[in-house]
C-alpha cells in the first residue's frame, strides 16, 4: 500500500500484479527504498532518552 501511495506522486509502477507484487521502473529502486524507509521511520514509536 505504501508503494502504491508513493506511485501516485512519482509514477514508477509499470504494473500492479496483486496485493504483494508490482513491476516498477528499475531506475526508481534507490529512491523508492529511501522513501519507504523515511515513511517507516516517521511511523515508528521512539522512546525518549532521560
Amino acid at each position: 500500500q505504501i508503494v502504491l501511495n508513493l506511485n501516485n506522486s512519482y509514477h514508477f509502477v509499470i504494473e500492479d500484479l496483486d496485493d504483494t507484487h508490482a513491476f516498477i521502473d528499475g531506475s526508481w529502486l534507490d529512491r523508492l527504498k529511501y522513501e519507504v524507509e523515511k515513511l517507516l521511520d516517521e511511523n515508528t514509536y521512539k522512546l525518549e532518552e532521560k
